[in-house]
């Protein structure tokens, strides 16, 4: 399958695959993008494509994310066949707590990408056009009764339990947790 591309960027490199067997392609970050007013950070990668009607590009993370400070802040990218300007990749960056002097005076260093590093991988794929249809009952399956639509007690619930946890809350919470569970069980103090 042949798809178009632009280099924006004199340094743009066309995506490629690593090795044979590999679904995804690199992008290679051509430019650093400061945080916006979201704190997310991005990379330009210098290139436009022309994805072909019926198909959409997906970003993924690169698999060697896990040793990073940053996240994909949209966790998958969705490039639709009908966008022509510049891929970005966009960071959250994670857990901010861990990057301490403490945390590097044990030995543990966290990566984060730079101009000129592959910073993501993109796979190109068909897709099906999804026309939904609004039922009463779905088919039963091997082990669960037919779903039915939630009632609104439930679905209030639930927006009573956002209404309540704020982003601090839940950042705190989840610091805890590691606290607890991965640097203490680990071997290494967070205190």
């Amino acid at each position: 399958m042949k798809v178009r591309i632009k280099k924006l960027h004199p340094d743009a490199v066309i995506p490629k695959y690593a090795s044979a067997g590999d679904a995804g392609m690199d992008l290679v970050a051509t430019e650093f993008i400061d945080a916006d007013a979201y704190g997310t950070v991005g990379f330009k990668t210098g290139i436009a494509l022309e994805i072909p009607e019926g198909y959409v590009g997906l970003i993924f993370p690169r698999s060697s994310i896990y040793k990073s400070t940053g996240r994909l802040a949209n966790s998958v990218g969705v490039i639709d066949s009908n966008y022509r300007g510049e891929v970005i990749v966009k960071f959250d960056i994670a857990l901010p707590a861990f990057i301490t002097s403490e945390y590097d005076s044990k030995g543990y260093e966290a990566e984060s990408y730079e101009v000129g590093d592959r910073v993501a991988q993109l796979i190109i794929m068909p897709y099906p056009q999804v026309e939904f249809e609004e039922v009463e009952d779905l088919s039963d399956t091997e082990g669960s009764p037919s779903r039915r639509a939630p009632d609104m007690t439930t679905s209030s619930r639930l927006i009573q339990f956002q209404a309540n946890t704020s982003l601090r809350e839940g950042i705190q919470r989840t610091w805890q947790w590691y606290r607890d569970h991965v640097f203490v069980a680990g071997g290494v103090s967070a205190q």
